[in-house]
């Protein structure tokens, strides 16, 4: 079994949610958006706490794919992740680890994204991207699962 889940996620879906349901698993150690300030540096994105971000992460993508993603650990890592955050590196880490696409409806992401930043754009939304991811994954032949966040808000139980 493979035991490096990446969860990628657009933003502004359910995708914290679950990863806490993770968390709540003894066998799983969680990891939230270790990313995120790679993708701040190379996009030059603005997004609300920036500076933090960059300052309490590392900048390099490569670097935290190696110590913190690929890193071998007795229990499972789960990574939530945002796919818009795959900017300038090398993705043949995707092969080693197990992929989920978390979707959700595009409507529902910009009219929630847009009470956070103003006019969000597809790339902001990372909806493309997910497409894209999906479609790599296909053809370097490891398929990703796809869930819906719609059917976890129905029923988060099952």
């Amino acid at each position: 079994m493979n035991n490096i889940i990446c969860l990628w996620s657009c933003p502004r879906n359910v995708s914290t949610a679950l990863m806490y349901s993770f968390a709540q698993r003894n066998d799983t150690k969680v990891f939230d958006e270790v990313l995120y300030a790679h993708y701040l540096f190379q996009s030059r994105a603005e997004h609300p706490g920036r500076e933090e971000v960059l300052e309490a992460q590392d900048i390099d993508g490569e670097k935290v794919i190696e110590t913190i993603i690929l890193k071998k650990r007795s229990k499972i890592s789960f990574h939530k992740l945002m796919t818009h955050f795959l900017v300038n590196l090398d993705t043949s880490f995707l092969l080693k680890v197990q992929n989920i696409l978390f979707i959700r409806n595009p409507e529902e992401v910009i009219y929630s994204y847009n009470k956070v930043i103003s006019h969000p754009t597809i790339d902001d939304i990372g909806v493309k991207k997910q497409y894209e991811l999906y479609m790599h994954l296909i053809k370097i032949g490891n398929p990703p699962i796809v869930l819906d966040a719609k059917y976890l808000l129905r029923n988060p139980e099952y």
